[in-house]
């Protein structure tokens, strides 16, 4: 056996063994307490990025960071020199970036020198000729974790775009909660198996009042789309969804406007111009079909609203790095909170209101005369948004 191999085995073997020993107080995976597990809310990147930055200076076993979009800019910089730091101590650091959300090639020449030897490393289904369509397949959760009593999970990438100091009043718009106790032990032994490749045995997990969901494998996919319909399926009063990406399947436009018809209030926001023009025009299509249906949709105006977050009746909420898109919902690895916590959805529903006093609503009547400029495109968004 090689030297690598031998450093592979021994680092499987021991991730094998972390699951094992605290997979004995996660059995069932629930806990029937009502401790607040979800802790704080964040909508501000530079915020995030330094809790997130001083999480991985504190770390003293192991750090697992898995995201979509990772730039070696003034943001990633800063975490390269942070996990770096701390495989210097001998904490254990687990990195998977998505190969199509960190296409640049700055990125791809740069971070396999720029990350210590010693930090384990992948890149998430990079292109291969020999199979093209595991390209279409993406890890899109943004997920971190420390010593198995930390965690971060959320909208956020890791770039320049989020962050204030970077950009300035033109940074994005996102939300990113922070977990700890058993709700962070949940994540990581997902973020574990992840990094295994065991991606059949993993499991939603409740922890709490909180449910993890992900959707790795088939039956977590189907879980994943049956919680959020049920929510829209339940709820009594009020539904308020936040998504960058309005692309979804017909099933659930259709239960987003039977709950419309049944009396139920919908706020629908999205962003005025998000980064992909060729989205937001298919989106627009549905408009037309919802606004009759007596759905509010709201145009955020000053900046890219990226945020992933579905509040219901005001008592319970979805956040994550799932969009209501199909990608989303069908074909990319997501990873959301469903939680009822009491003080982070009031700060939810604060920045709710917020984000509306920033946009304007669209009205049916000057909506009809727009109408037809997008039909083609839904026509085209409907064949194409497995790969939108």
């Amino acid at each position: 056996m090689s030297r690598d191999s031998k450093i592979k085995t021994n680092i499987k073997t021991r991730i094998e063994t972390n699951i094992e020993k605290n997979s004995e107080s996660n059995r069932s995976e629930h806990d029937s307490s009502k401790t607040d597990y979800v802790t704080r809310l964040f909508s501000e990147g530079d915020e995030l990025y330094d809790a997130m930055i001083e999480a991985i200076e504190n770390a003293e076993q192991s750090i697992y960071l898995e995201t979509y979009t990772f730039l070696f800019d003034e943001v990633g910089q800063r975490f390269v020199e942070a996990v770096n730091a701390a495989s210097d101590r001998q904490v254990d650091v687990y990195i998977i970036l998505d190969a199509a959300g960190s296409m640049q090639w700055r990125t791809f020449s740069l971070l396999r020198k720029k990350f210590n030897k010693s930090v384990k490393f992948k890149w998430f289904h990079r292109w291969s000729w020999r199979n093209p369509l595991r390209f279409n397949i993406r890890n899109h959760k943004k997920v971190l974790t420390l010593d198995g009593k930390q965690a971060f999970v959320g909208g956020y990438n890791i770039h320049h775009k989020s962050s204030r100091r970077c950009v300035g009043e033109e940074r994005w718009l996102d939300f990113h909660v922070s977990c700890q106790s058993k709700l962070a032990q949940a994540i990581e032994q997902q973020s574990k198996k992840f990094w295994l490749g065991k991606h059949r045995s993993t499991r939603e997990a409740e922890v709490g009042d909180t449910l993890v969901i992900t959707n790795v494998n088939h039956k977590c996919r189907v879980k994943l789309r049956k919680h959020i319909r049920q929510l829209i399926q339940q709820a009594k009063q009020s539904i308020v969804l936040i998504t960058p990406y309005f692309v979804p399947d017909g099933y659930t436009i259709r239960t987003l406007i039977a709950a419309a018809k049944r009396g139920v209030d919908i706020q629908l926001f999205i962003p005025k111009r998000s980064d992909s023009q060729f989205i937001d025009w298919v989106a627009r299509g549905y408009f037309s079909k919802l606004l009759e249906a007596g759905i509010n949709i709201h145009e955020f105006q000053p900046r890219m609203l990226h945020a992933k977050v579905m509040v219901v009746d005001g008592q319970q909420a979805i956040i994550g790095s799932a969009n209501m898109d199909f990608r989303s919902l069908f074909i990319n690895y997501e990873l959301i909170l469903l939680f009822r916590n009491k003080s982070i959805l009031q700060q939810l529903l604060d920045q709710i209101n917020s984000i509306r006093e920033q946009s304007e609503i669209i009205r049916i009547k000057q909506w009809r005369y727009r109408t037809w400029r997008y039909l083609p495109l839904v026509l085209v968004g409907n064949y194409l948004k497995r790969f939108l």
